[in-house]
């Protein structure tokens, strides 16, 4: 009596399973390249015109416009949206660590901090709504 080997090697991952990932490859790439596209003109444009707003805010901005404006590319942009969505708190996490080094000037200011995100959390629920709303009416 020997000792019975998986199906798929040793790490259990099977030829077909590799290929239906890399099927959906071509489904990902456009959304993806538009956001990474729409991040380089976001930073070119804060570095051009010497706004005092994060790169990558204005090429959210810019990319969430485009998308108003050609509602076709949507179809296109929706499946690397899934996938940067599914990987949020990969990328959320290395600005809580900033949080944590910068802790004692955070502690020092701690109310207009404080402010700045009562008044974005709810200019972020506005925008968003908003946003749905008129995504809603023409998609």
């Amino acid at each position: 009596m020997g000792s019975k080997r998986r199906a798929g090697g040793r790490h259990g991952f099977s030829g077909g399973f590799v290929r239906a990932r890399l099927r959906c490859i071509p489904r990902l790439l456009p959304g993806i390249a538009g956001a990474v596209l729409c991040l380089f003109a976001g930073r070119a444009l804060v570095t051009w015109a010497d706004l005092p707003l994060p790169g990558a805010v204005a090429g959210l901005v810019l990319y969430a416009a485009v998308l108003l404006v050609l509602p076709p590319l949507r179809s296109l942009a929706e499946p690397g949206a899934a996938l940067l969505t599914g990987l949020l708190g990969a990328l959320i996490v290395p600005p809580f660590v900033g949080l944590v080094l910068f802790a004692p000037l955070l502690q020092a200011n701690w109310q207009p901090v404080a402010a700045i995100l009562i008044l974005t959390t709810l200019l972020s629920g506005f925008v968003t709504a908003f946003l749905y709303r008129a995504m809603g009416r023409r998609g």
